[in-house]
């Protein structure tokens, strides 16, 4: 990957904040820089919003010391508001106010902690781009600042346990289109997320046909600031009550735009321009599949997809009455209890994790 806008140093986060994260219109969005457009997620495709921000100044060098033991205050205090509230919208501008008052941070694990805790509220909030840009600044050791442009859809923010719309059919030529922006990129990223029946439990359904769901966020990052993100999964096209059941589990398939689903569990990776392209090769593939509750279901898409950019999960089938495969229970219980490998360096901290509705202490 270029690294072109994820430098090894701090990124000084610049973003669009709503003033009233209660609404998804785009008439209620107040915005602090003029800006062209909104794009909302579920298009997949976000124009560029970079709003340029110069680095100053503001403390002395001597009171560096008083500063960082307000900054880890302060930090502590969101996160914990945060762990009896579990409120992302609120959270999120806080963690962004905190990012925009810093402009000197010598404590690295101080600057890990923000950026971690910004991919995760990020996450939550379904602005994936953004999220994985704060996990891999969470990593990065230089603690140096420089200006950045960055750019930010604020459009359709939504809190993660607001129950999510129903995902509307797409086509995999539509996804691919989104892709085809005649841009260069400078990275490629990609999430899997899995929405298990019983969150936390391996039980493969409740109910009558409630099995969860895994699905994937494919991201692409180019040269001009801009991205494209699509959110889809793989689906039964059901043309009978019983189809994709135990009693008959084949079904014609259909892919569908995930954009605003919500999930239990979620893991990241970069990925290489290579693994890309192969993953455009398996939709294409997967535009013929039959769905098949056993064998072709959404988990074991999710599954090839995470064969591909070098993530294995394990233990991820189980039974169901008249049937067993993979499901989304198993694997989300699996990433949950990281029974996982990343196979490029067999090292998990280069994965971007996370299951837990709290932020982490450090």
């Amino acid at each position: 990957m270029k690294s072109k806008l994820f430098l090894p140093q701090v990124l000084l986060l610049v973003i669009a904040i709503v003033s009233s994260l209660n609404s998804y219109s785009k008439s209620s969005l107040s915005i602090y820089s003029t800006i062209d457009s909104l794009v909302p997620a579920t298009t997949g495709y976000k124009q560029k919003l970079a709003i340029k921000f110069s680095v100053d100044s503001i403390f002395v060098e001597e009171n560096n010391n008083y500063i960082e033991e307000k900054f880890t205050a302060e930090l502590s205090d969101i996160e914990a508001d945060y762990g009896r509230t579990g409120n992302n919208k609120k959270t999120f501008p806080q963690l962004i106010r905190a990012m925009k008052a810093r402009k000197i941070f010598r404590d690295s694990k101080n600057k890990r902690r923000l950026f971690s805790d910004l991919a995760k509220v990020s996450a939550r909030l379904k602005l994936y781009p953004l999220a994985m840009q704060s996990f891999y600044q969470s990593n990065q050791l230089n603690d140096d600042i420089q200006s950045q442009n960055y750019s930010i859809d604020t459009a359709n923010i939504k809190n993660d346990d607001d129950k999510s719309p129903d995902s509307e059919p797409t086509t995999v030529s539509n996804i691919l289109e989104s892709f085809e922006d005649n841009k260069s990129a400078f990275g490629y990223a990609l999430i899997i997320h899995v929405k298990q029946p019983i969150s936390g439990n391996r039980k493969a359904f409740t109910g009558f046909d409630n099995v969860g769901h895994m699905f994937i966020t494919l991201i692409k990052y180019n040269d001009d600031n801009s991205y494209v993100s699509r959110s889809f999964g793989f689906y039964p096209d059901k043309n009978s009550t019983f189809s994709a059941t135990p009693i008959h589990p084949s079904s014609p398939a259909v892919f569908k735009d995930d954009a605003l689903h919500n999930w239990d569990e979620t893991i990241g990776k970069f990925i290489s321009k290579k693994r890309f392209e192969k993953i455009i090769r398996l939709l294409n593939k997967y535009e013929h599949k039959t769905y098949h509750l056993n064998q072709s279901n959404c988990t074991d898409f999710g599954l090839n997809i995470a064969n591909i950019i070098g993530i294995n999960i394990f233990d991820t089938r189980g039974k169901w009455p008249l049937g067993k495969g993979n499901n989304p229970a198993n694997a989300g219980q699996s990433i949950l209890e990281k029974k996982i490998t990343n196979t490029d360096t067999e090292n998990k901290d280069d994965l971007f994790i996370y299951n837990s509705k709290n932020l982490e202490k450090y």
